[in-house]
């Protein structure tokens, strides 16, 4: 079989071990959602998707985003509808060990009168968040950062951080995320699901478990 490596840059690799990244679970949920939602949508027709358009969206976001504004147009309904994207989002939360049930429950248990911000908050946060990255299309990914990065009055963030998910390490888990999706996306060049691809992105996956240990051993993650 072959060998497939992904490579951080050093800057980046410092910030996975200070922050203690799970660096398996992102790296392949990352290859798993660049093959099933690389491809960008048309241009966003509701006022929170025109404010993304000069980036574009991926179709998963453009999907989170549609639906929140169906659904109540706050931060909450798009929190709700990231977890239920299947997204790099899920991922980056995995990473921190936020199960999705867990932070529904959470969410629940916070007092109801506490502040909401609406969707466009939080995806115009979100497209500042993708620029200082340099990070395009815009993702389900960037979603999260766009609620992590409210004030501590807003219900989600303040609940993020509660559960240990603070924007700084939110932006750590983006960015190695981020990093194998576009790996993935270099190498192979995936466009579909043909079997040929999926087999070659399964053999990554396989492989990437190994990374982590190799790291760990070499230079314990923090």
């Amino acid at each position: 079989m072959p060998k497939v490596n992904v490579y951080l840059p050093d800057g980046l690799a410092a910030e996975v071990r200070a922050t203690g990244v799970a660096v398996s679970a992102v790296c392949q949920q990352a290859l798993s959602d660049a093959v099933r939602s690389a491809d960008p949508v048309q241009p966003p027709t509701t006022d929170a998707e025109a404010t993304t358009a000069r980036i574009g969206f991926t179709r998963r976001a453009h999907n989170v985003v549609v639906a929140a504004t169906d659904a109540g147009d706050t931060s909450l309904a798009l929190l709700e509808a990231l977890l239920d994207s299947e997204g790099l989002v899920v991922a980056v939360l995995a990473g921190w060990e936020i199960e999705s049930d867990d932070l529904r429950a959470e969410l629940s248990a916070r007092r109801p009168g506490t502040r909401l911000d609406p969707v466009q908050a939080v995806v115009d946060r979100a497209v500042e968040q993708a620029r200082a990255l340099e990070q395009s299309p815009l993702g389900t990914e960037h979603l999260l950062l766009g609620l992590a990065a409210g004030d501590t009055e807003e219900r989600c963030a303040r609940t993020l951080t509660d559960l240990g998910l603070t924007r700084e390490h939110a932006v750590a888990g983006v960015r190695v995320a981020r990093a194998t999706w576009d790996h993935a996306r270099r190498t192979a060049a995936i466009t579909g699901l043909a079997a040929p691809v999926r087999a070659a992105v399964e053999d990554i996956r396989v492989r990437l478990d190994r990374i982590e240990n190799r790291i760990g051993q070499q230079d314990p993650l923090a």
